[in-house]
């Protein structure tokens, strides 16, 4: 199953079959990406866990006459 989802076995997801929903918020600078599992009755396994994303700061020119910028936080 992690051939076909790479990116959730880098985060540690080992059944991506059994994620039920998900959710995704912001934080201050960061992104979560709280993923809730549909777990067997009695299941020793967590219901939910939450990952964290820091987002990338920048400062990006703005107006290029009076050389404004502005910081502009991105998703990594």
């Amino acid at each position: 199953m992690s051939e076909r989802y790479p990116v959730l076995a880098e985060m540690g997801v080992q059944n991506p079959r059994e994620i039920d929903r998900f959710s995704v918020f912001a934080l201050d600078d960061t992104d979560i990406l709280k993923i809730t599992y549909n777990r067997k009755k009695g299941s020793m396994l967590p219901e939910s866990r939450k990952y964290r994303f820091p987002r990338i700061k920048r400062t990006e020119l703005i107006d290029s006459g009076t050389r404004q910028t502005g910081v502009i936080f991105e998703s990594s």
